[in-house]
């Protein structure tokens, strides 16, 4: 058993908010350590859950000129075990420019 889950499709989100989501780990690997994909990202392990916050960007004013009022987000957690082993968690969202957002 591991993850509850090892991707989170957030669905749309404003541009320029925090998203904040978790994930549970739920097998017998010891966990050793953390780190984001880029420095946007904070996240936190609690008792084999771990929890990821991250300020979704902003929709280039070049895209919104084109008639795109949105762009595709990924974001991940990389969660090292002890044993040396490896999960990345990933965090996709479609943000949305916040004149469109509902």
């Amino acid at each position: 058993m591991g993850w509850d889950r090892n991707a989170r499709h957030l669905g749309e989100v404003a541009e320029d908010t925090e998203v904040t989501c978790s994930f549970t780990y739920k097998g017998d690997l010891e966990y050793s350590h953390h780190k984001g994909s880029c420095g946007c990202i904070t996240s936190k392990w609690d008792n084999g859950t771990i929890r990821m916050t991250f300020k979704t960007p902003k929709v280039p004013s070049l895209a919104k000129e084109a008639g795109k009022f949105y762009v595709e987000t990924n974001k991940t957690v990389k969660v090292i075990f002890k044993d040396g082993s490896s999960t990345e968690l990933i965090v996709k969202a479609f943000v949305i420019a916040k004149e469109w957002a509902i």
